[in-house]
């Protein structure tokens, strides 16, 4: 499809882009961290174990394997706000726990669930200020939600 001269790739259910699937995994991430957090609020998990389960979820490693694209591309942005409020988790979870109380944990537990929420209505079909793709991947945001066929 032709758009004012450029060409933006189709998304169906068949293709997904590499940006469609970081976010999934980020989702999937942060979705997996805040029923964690979920579960150490109703006591369900101990400090050692939340603590534990945070450290393997590897937010670290995709923020540092993925930082120049999220830093520079507008689509990404939610995905870039998730992954940093888990590399926090994963490295400094125990220490705000014991230094700021069980008020930290509430905290990081509604900013997570505020940021999942934002990523989720970011990857909606036609969400207001989406990124479209160009073909060479990179990411434009449109000051409108919707591209008429015609390019007009």
């Amino acid at each position: 499809m032709m758009v004012g001269g450029d060409r933006y790739v189709m998304r169906d259910s068949f293709s997904v882009s590499e940006e469609e699937t970081l976010h999934r995994q980020v989702l999937r991430l942060g979705s997996l961290a805040l029923e964690w957090l979920g579960r150490f609020g109703r006591e369900q998990m101990t400090v050692e174990e939340l603590a534990n389960a945070l450290q393997g979820l590897g937010a670290q490693a995709m923020l540092a394997k993925h930082w120049s694209r999220l830093v520079e591309e507008p689509g990404l942005s939610s995905c870039l706000e998730v992954l940093q409020l888990l590399s926090s988790l994963e490295t400094e979870f125990q220490f705000q726990l014991l230094r700021y109380g069980f008020t930290s944990f509430y905290d990081d537990y509604k900013e997570l669930e505020q940021a999942l929420a934002r990523l989720r209505r970011s990857m909606l079909p036609d969400a207001p200020g989406k990124a479209r793709f160009i073909e060479d991947g990179t990411a434009v945001r449109s000051s409108t939600s919707t591209v008429s066929e015609g390019g007009q």
